[in-house]
């Protein structure tokens, strides 16, 4: 049985005690996350289809016999990745550093294009 389906049938149980089990866990709690999810680098999604497109090329250069060109081309997928993610992180530790509210859905990008915030 799914949570969907156990809350469900918890829910069908009316005022029973049952019943309060079932939506225990569906209301915020003190140990719930709080805020906004982390800031997402709105070019991830470029990144990727890179990494993708490298992937691609790699497992081409390898099914034609090429394995030096393969390995390079996998080695610059491995790069682009890695730039990706640090990118990621900057954006996540410039996101954490925000102090003030009203400036919430601004990101500022301390390591990126030398730094700046973007609202």
């Amino acid at each position: 049985m799914n949570d969907l389906q156990a809350l469900l049938s918890g829910l069908g149980l009316g005022n029973s005690p049952i019943s309060k089990l079932a939506l225990a866990g569906s209301s915020p709690s003190a140990g719930s996350p709080r805020g906004a999810p982390p800031p997402v680098d709105p070019l991830a999604a470029q990144f990727r289809a890179v990494v993708a497109q490298l992937n691609s090329l790699a497992q081409a250069l390898q099914r034609q016999g090429d394995q030096s060109r393969s390995l390079d081309i996998q080695e610059y997928g491995l790069k682009v990745n890695r730039m990706s993610v640090d990118r990621q992180n900057d954006i996540i530790k410039a996101g954490a550093q925000q102090p003030d509210e009203s400036m919430a859905n601004n990101a500022t990008f301390p390591n990126i294009g030398g730094g700046g915030t973007i609202a």
